[in-house]
């Protein structure tokens, strides 16, 4: 199959050009590394290799070939592979729905029914890719090697993978699978994860939500299962890994960008979070892709 027409929508408000796309192919060869951000949902399939991916600075777990994953808003994650490998990376920017009466918010409800499993799955939830949606994928990658770019076409794509997951995976697989969307408040724990990383205190975070101090910590401690303070902490923490190890931006740069006082205060922090200063931290940064 061939798309013959490819310019007549150039006016069209789907149109791609400029925009992070719904759906990517990533064709990464051995010994590459990608960094992808996440400020959306992600679901990711493998279709031909494995990769090895992990979050944050979290221990790589391996992902073959007709297998994928769910990364959440906010999570980072590094993708490497040792051979050549294909995947594709279908980016939620609306609320998930697997059909119109079946929302994440729902599948929340099954969380205390499975939380052993939940608590024994500490990485990602891999799961097998149904054969009838790798079916369902060869007319998207074909689109997407002909640079087709219509996001209204991908968003259908995305809403079909989501129906198919929702029809061909046990209520078990679906809670381990999107286990780190999974809160009380959806909506509230996904703009937190998203947006948590534009304010310097929590108090800040609680007025750009509307929240009285104590209602926002009520609410948080009781979707995150911790402090609004410890968890931006983590976040911090983090996000000051990632700069040091995965960009180049000048140490004096990230101290201006995260408040610190001083460097002193700097070494400090990275000595107690990470076992190591700034420069070791860098030194031995790897020299990836950023996506």
């Amino acid at each position: 199959m061939r798309i013959t027409v490819i310019n007549e929508h150039e006016t069209c408000p789907y149109n791609g050009k400029g925009e992070k796309p719904i759906l990517e192919k990533f064709e990464i060869v051995s010994e590459q590394e990608i960094n992808i951000q996440t400020n959306s949902n992600k679901i990711i399939l493998v279709m031909e290799g494995e990769i090895d991916t992990s979050i944050g600075i979290s221990r790589p777990q391996r992902v073959k070939a007709k297998e994928m994953f769910y990364v959440a808003v906010e999570q980072r994650l590094i993708i490497r592979t040792h051979l050549h490998a294909d995947f594709l990376v279908f980016r939620i920017q609306n609320r998930i729905k697997f059909c119109s009466c079946f929302l994440l918010e729902k599948l929340s409800s099954f969380s205390k029914k499975y939380k052993d499993q939940l608590m024994n799955e500490t990485g990602l939830k891999v799961l097998p890719v149904d054969q009838s949606i790798i079916e369902g994928m060869k007319t998207a990658i074909v689109c997407l090697n002909e640079n087709f770019i219509c996001q209204h076409y991908y968003n259908l794509k995305l809403n079909e993978l989501l129906f198919l997951i929702g029809k061909f995976y046990t209520i078990e697989e679906l809670v381990l699978f999107f286990k780190d969307s999974l809160s009380g408040d959806i909506m509230f724990s996904d703009y937190v994860r998203a947006n948590a990383h534009k304010y310097k205190t929590m108090t800040e975070l609680a007025e750009a939500m509307n929240y009285t101090i104590s209602g926002f910590e009520k609410r948080f401690k009781k979707i995150f299962k911790a402090t609004p303070y410890q968890w931006m902490k983590e976040k911090k923490a983090q996000r000051i890994f990632y700069d040091l190890s995965m960009t180049d931006r000048c140490l004096k740069e990230i101290v201006d960008i995260y408040g610190f006082k001083s460097n002193n205060y700097f070494i400090d922090f990275c000595k107690s979070n990470f076992g190591a200063s700034p420069g070791v931290i860098r030194k031995n940064r790897g020299n990836g892709q950023k996506t």
